[in-house]
């Protein structure tokens, strides 16, 4: 592109990118004494969390 006796010569372009992070709290409650059965109950992750901080599906690496 030419404006005038001036022509651009060469163009450089800088890209920024903007990442979103979505956390999911999983809690495993516990009932110290269940006065139905008289022992401790302690509640279930769903079966795809394994640590204590893992990766999603999304995310690649």
């Amino acid at each position: 592109m030419c404006k005038g006796t001036a022509c651009i010569a060469e163009k450089r372009h800088v890209i920024d990118a903007v990442v979103t992070v979505n956390v999911t709290e999983h809690q495993a409650l516990e009932l110290p004494v269940c006065m139905l059965h008289g022992d401790t109950r302690t509640g279930a992750f769903p079966s795809d969390v394994k640590a204590t901080v893992q990766y999603g599906e999304t995310f690649r690496h």
